[in-house]
């Protein structure tokens, strides 16, 4: 026990460490932006789907409740909440590294450590539902492998569950977990009944509240979403994201199989095939899908570590592997600094804290702010409300959302806002929508067209070093003529 909570510890500073160029923006991302919104009208008492739709499951919504309401919904709370996350997730890739390669006593602790490195990469600075599901997609495989009765198998089974009632995706381990029972059938039913146990709570929440049709339109809702065809180029972008871990990884399962380690082998190869042929099957593809891999490339890279038995090696290969990580996110949060305390451009690399200081002297109520843009951060920044249920704007035309979306935008207009903030991807001229798109958009360009005059436009901010800090579409912030 003592080890494990060494080993617990170990997880959350590291943790708090790598994570903590995050810290240096209040932006966030327009998926965690919606997600920290619900997490506080949960917080508040209001079940998900109720004041602010969206179509991911409610454990997602759940689960960050807590951290909104112990840190007054601030984005510091965010970010400790999602280290903690990442710790946890460490901690269970620990306990399947020891079991899946008893002989070697530093495969798990390697494994952990990956993990909260890779966190990181890519678009992992952000509060992305591949963080949030890993703890407990991770921790139903530990304890599917350690399962020897029907009580491990059950935890297994509810932990599986969980994970699926924060991101559907997660019936990728949710089957590798039911493929490692299948050592022992008698316990699959124990698994089986474990993992409807978190579902059958949540429906029964919904189903008091009189509210069960609105959680299965929100689930039915993702399904609805289809098929849209591959981003072959974002998977190609994704995958050369994290292309050394992905190599490294299969070195590792190389090797796995060339010392006959087969078990350990089989689950980490049933374990990509099944994210893998997840990814396929959603038709569809986002940079943070990838995240989702990190847990297998952390074991993988553990794997082929721990072949050399010279702890020297290990803390080389981690620390070539923190650089990596953690050189584009250093390198964003240096620059971002030295441009705030050094040349004095304040909030340099934030356009929502840039936007947020424009405009919080200057709202009238808590409606008088509507945001046409991904930066949905802007309403905590400025202490208002979103004034439409779906304030994640492309579900106004998505075709599987519950709402007429010309009429919604129509609706929010209406009660005429003093400032509007929509993203310099949605101006007139800016593309050429269709469809439900052109329509909602329509609506949009007129009424600014006749009510409104542009107050202040921010771009995206160009590194030295070449791309950019921060999001990279513009927004424009216009106010109402009359203001």
């Amino acid at each position: 026990m003592a080890e494990t909570v060494r080993a617990a510890l170990l997880f959350t500073l590291a943790a708090l460490a790598v994570r903590a160029p995050a810290l240096a923006f209040v932006e966030l991302n327009w998926d965690e932006a919606l997600y920290w919104q619900m997490a506080g009208e949960l917080a508040a008492g209001h079940l998900p789907y109720t004041a602010t739709w969206d179509r991911k499951p409610p454990g997602l919504f759940a689960l960050l409740a807590p951290f909104h309401i112990a840190g007054g919904g601030s984005v510091l709370a965010l970010r400790l909440g999602t280290a903690l996350l990442v710790a946890a997730t460490a901690l269970g890739l620990r306990t399947i590294g020891r079991h899946l390669l008893p002989g070697v006593p530093a495969a798990g602790m390697l494994a952990g450590l990956a993990y909260v490195m890779l966190s990181m990469r890519g678009v992992g600075d952000g509060t992305n539902g591949e963080l949030l599901l890993a703890p407990f997609a991770v921790g139903g495989i530990a304890l599917a492998l350690a399962a020897r009765g029907h009580g491990l198998a059950l935890g297994a089974g509810v932990l599986a569950g969980a994970a699926l009632l924060v991101k559907q995706v997660a019936l990728a381990e949710a089957a590798v977990a039911g493929l490692v029972l299948l050592r022992t059938p008698r316990l699959l039913p124990a698994f089986a009944l474990g993992g409807v146990l978190p579902v059958a709570l949540a429906a029964g929440i919904y189903a008091a509240a009189g509210q069960l049709g609105l959680l299965l339109g929100a689930l039915g809702a993702a399904g609805e979403a289809g098929a849209t065809g591959l981003n072959l180029e974002g998977m190609r972008d994704g995958l050369a994201t994290y292309a050394i871990a992905i190599a490294a990884a299969l070195a590792g399962l190389v090797a796995l199989a060339w010392r006959r380690t087969w078990p350990a082998a089989a689950v980490l190869g049933a374990w990509l095939a099944a994210v893998a042929a997840m990814l396929l099957l959603l038709g569809r593809f986002a940079d943070h899908m990838m995240i989702q891999l990190a847990p297998h490339l952390a074991l993988g890279v553990a794997a082929l570590v721990a072949q050399a038995r010279r702890r020297w090696v290990h803390g080389v290969a981690m620390l070539a592997l923190l650089g990596w990580s953690l050189h584009a996110p250093l390198r964003a949060a240096g620059e971002a600094l030295w441009q705030r305390h050094v040349n004095g451009v304040a909030h340099w690399g934030d356009r929502t804290a840039t936007i947020a200081a424009m405009l919080r002297p200057r709202l009238e109520g808590e409606h008088d702010l509507f945001v046409a843009s991904r930066m949905l951060g802007l309403y905590r920044e400025t202490g208002t409300r979103p004034p439409t249920r779906f304030p994640f704007v492309p579900h106004l035309w998505s075709g599987y959302a519950p709402v007429d979306g010309a009429a919604e935008m129509a609706r929010i207009l209406a009660a005429r806002p003093g400032f509007v903030v929509v993203d310099d991807l949605w101006l007139p001229g800016a593309a050429s929508p269709s469809g439900a798109q052109a329509e909602v958009l329509a609506h949009l360009h007129a009424v600014l067209a006749q009510g409104y005059v542009q107050e202040a436009r921010i771009g995206r901010f160009i590194s030295r070093g070449g791309g950019f800090i921060g999001g990279g579409v513009g927004a424009t912030v216009f106010r109402r003529a009359d203001r």
